[in-house]
């Protein structure tokens, strides 16, 4: 159940002098050394850059494989052959797809928060764009610090639409961060790869309530409802992925604590916690586990880590590197697409952001002051008063307009945009109020 299949060593893999070749039924064909095979699957031997790894492959997946000891003879052997084929476990799983040819990639480069920069119509609209031009691969470069789940919600149901009805495989290139929904998006993907130096996880949900962020799974029966349905979710996407969903957990649930094993062939081996000293050393595990996680902590694992616990396949410096890691050496853009598409919306956020950011300057502060001011013409205080109002009010329209301004909102104006136009209106009648009765004292004279 926890068993992983990414197997990462310390040494270099030159690579047999003839290679076994694994093809399956896409046309996607792999190169490397038949390690072994049962009644559900095949474990095959790849190289990755410079690291070796070990993949299971589903058997229905699986057109043939052709044995290096049966090169010679043009023998096949078929998929389940001697009883073989391959199991639809596994971890990282999903192996590298090495089609011939140089390729192409069709790029949907993400940066920024899940709701504004990112959000799912335009994720989709790529989507669809990158099914139209049918490259080798969807590569997804993604920068993020997180943001909405419902937004994560959709993209997972894209991502997982997409993996499971197209046989372009979609890869995450994660550039510098990718943390709560991010992570789990990037994790979604079969296909993940990491920029050296950066880190993924910490995915613990939250509700912004009035300005204050707490715990959704804190927040009462309804909170502690959505939070199970989002965790059940990303483990849905992780295994479908060919990841231990344990990794997803480690990262949404701060009371998971986690050991790392080795399974009998060596593989990394996810355990949860807590285990007994004698649990430790019984004979349940080949390798004693090593905790890693301790209770009342976020999953957050560096590019080596995320590599070392199988989460994803491989560091790469750049969209190049992924080619390489991949087996298209030298693959080209096939498209701007995605990049003028992704770079339209991120302008159109940074624009509301900047209107909202000119609205709200000194709102608080200068109704506070005007509101409990005793002195100065009236007229001018009422005309300051108006300013602040129709400020207020822009701010209600941006909000209508773009929701994921919601919790900015709410964080910057925590009594309410609503509540402080009603003070507003409020204190300018008190003004009129006073107006009228100081023009009847005149007539009065």
């Amino acid at each position: 159940m926890m068993v992983l299949v990414l197997l990462v060593t310390a040494t270099l893999w030159a690579g047999p002098a003839c290679a076994d070749r694994l093809i399956l039924k896409d046309g996607t064909q792999q190169e490397g050394r038949l390690v072994s095979r049962d009644d559900y699957r095949v474990v095959f031997e790849v190289q990755i850059g410079k690291i070796k790894v070990e993949r299971l492959f589903p058997v229905q997946d699986v057109e043939r494989i052709e044995a290096d000891l049966a090169a010679e003879s043009g023998d096949v052997v078929p998929p389940g052959a001697d009883g073989g084929g391959p199991t639809k476990q596994g971890g990282a799983g999903a192996a590298a797809v090495s089609k011939p040819g140089k390729g192409t990639y069709f790029l949907i480069p993400l940066e920024g928060d899940f709701g504004s920069e990112i959000t799912s119509p335009v994720f989709q609209l790529c989507l669809d764009k990158a099914a139209e031009l049918n490259p080798s691969a969807v590569v997804v470069t993604i920068k993020s610090p997180g943001g909405m789940v419902s937004t994560l919600m959709e993209m997972l149901d894209a991502s997982m639409a997409w993996q499971s009805q197209q046989t372009i495989p979609l890869v995450v290139l994660v550039k510098d961060e990718a943390f709560s929904a991010a992570a789990i998006f990037s994790l979604s993907c079969k296909h993940l790869y990491i920029m050296p130096g950066s880190a993924i996880g910490a995915a613990l949900v939250v509700n912004i309530d009035h300005g204050q962020m707490s715990d959704l799974a804190g927040s009462g029966a309804v909170g502690e409802k959505f939070a199970s349905a989002f965790r059940a979710k990303a483990r849905t996407a992780l295994e479908l992925a060919g990841r231990d969903p344990l990794i997803s957990e480690a990262m949404i649930d701060p009371d998971v604590e986690l050991y790392l094993s080795r399974d009998p062939q060596g593989r990394p081996l996810l355990v949860r916690g807590p285990l007994t000293q004698s649990e430790i050393y019984s004979s349940r595990f080949p390798e004693p586990p090593t905790q890693i996680l301790d209770r009342g902590k976020l999953l957050t694992l560096t590019s080596n880590e995320a590599i070392a616990m199988g989460a994803a396949q491989g560091i790469a410096a750049d969209v190049d590197e992924v080619g390489k890691l991949m087996g298209f050496e030298g693959w080209t853009s096939i498209s701007d697409f995605g990049a003028k598409t992704t770079a339209a919306r991120s302008a159109m956020v940074a624009d509301v952001r900047d209107k909202y950011a000119k609205s709200a300057q000194g709102i608080t502060q200068g109704l506070s002051t005007y509101l409990q001011s005793t002195s100065g013409e009236i007229s001018q205080i009422e005309r300051s008063v108006i300013a602040i109002r129709t400020r207020l009010m822009r701010i209600e329209r941006l909000v209508e307009e773009n929701d994921w301004l919601a919790p900015m909102a709410q964080h910057d104006f925590p009594q309410g945009l609503t509540n402080l136009r009603l003070e507003c209106d409020q204190f300018l009648g008190r003004i009129r109020e006073a107006k009228l009765e100081q023009r009847q004292q005149i007539q009065r004279r």
